[in-house]
């Protein structure tokens, strides 16, 4: 667990506080040679954003070096961490950028990638909990100790992978901020949550409002659920008397109140039913 107390301390894990490793070196770079991380965990990057960090670049330069690693079979490096860095200077025009060039395993990138991202607070909740799982699954952590390596809680981390599971279009909403992360916590585990979500956005619901109308929802589903077992046990008992008798019966209920109403087409069908009931009555004598 050494290493990953090291990486969980992100980039101050990772650089150090001095460059002095032998294995590691601080260079200027062509801006060119550099490429993203095929272990990068993030997919969409703020243009705004980037371009407000490329005005602070022309400005004051790349004030925290760019991570990378050597490419194995070219000339080009791989960025570990600072694509955003990267990218905002190609924007500010910049020919070569400051670099710390790192002897790093597979392994290691995939970790320090992921762990740098989660700890800027720019990434998105899906590519969040994307990251979380990446790890899991990559490296078998459980839920707490990937809590403990990039210094979140464990609830943070548990309602984060949660949330993977709710359709597209909510995580569409989710990653343009149309819903908040409480938002996203009610709509887990919730049936049509994507008609949820439209009333949430039209109707500018807050949380404790979306909570309410799954609330409402939920009651409502369990009444239909629980009028639909009523009315399959008034329909079985239906049927047992209609084939004891031979005529139609039909059972009105109205919460355990009703009428039994027994159907007879001629009078030989009704002298029946008289029949049955006086034998009834005279039992009870």
């Amino acid at each position: 667990m050494k290493d990953d107390r090291r990486l969980g301390r992100g980039l101050a894990g990772l650089i150090g506080d001095n460059y002095d490793n032998k294995k590691d070196r601080q260079e200027y770079l062509p801006i060119s040679l550099l490429h993203p991380s095929k272990f990068q965990p993030r997919k969409h990057f703020d243009e705004e954003s980037l371009k407000e960090l490329a005005s602070s670049i022309e400005k004051n330069g790349i004030i925290q070096p760019i991570v990378v690693r050597k490419d194995s079979n070219n000339d080009g490096y791989e960025i570990i961490a600072g694509e955003r860095r990267w990218r905002a200077s190609k924007i500010a025009n910049l020919d070569s950028v400051s670099v710390i060039v790192k002897d790093l395993s597979d392994k290691e990138c995939l970790k320090l990638s992921i762990i740098e991202n989660i700890q800027r607070q720019d990434i998105n909740p899906i590519e969040e909990g994307e990251a979380y799982k990446k790890l899991i699954d990559e490296f078998s952590y459980t839920h707490e100790e990937l809590a403990s390596t990039v210094g979140k809680s464990r609830s943070h981390i548990t309602n984060m992978i949660r949330m993977l599971s709710l359709p597209g279009s909510v995580k569409t909403m989710i990653n343009e901020k149309k819903l908040s992360m409480g938002h996203a916590r009610a709509l887990i585990n919730v049936e049509n949550a994507e008609s949820i979500t439209e009333k949430i956005i039209s109707q500018g619901l807050n949380v404790r409002q979306t909570e309410k109308l799954i609330k409402d929802l939920h009651q409502s589903s369990d009444k239909k659920e629980q009028k639909y077992t009523q009315n399959q046990d008034i329909a079985a008992i239906e049927g047992t008397i209609s084939s004891q008798l031979g005529l139609k019966i039909k059972i009105n209920d109205n919460n355990s109140k009703g009428k039994v109403m027994i159907r007879y087409n001629n009078p030989n069908e009704l002298d029946l039913i008289l029949k049955i009931l006086n034998r009834k009555l005279e039992s009870c004598q």
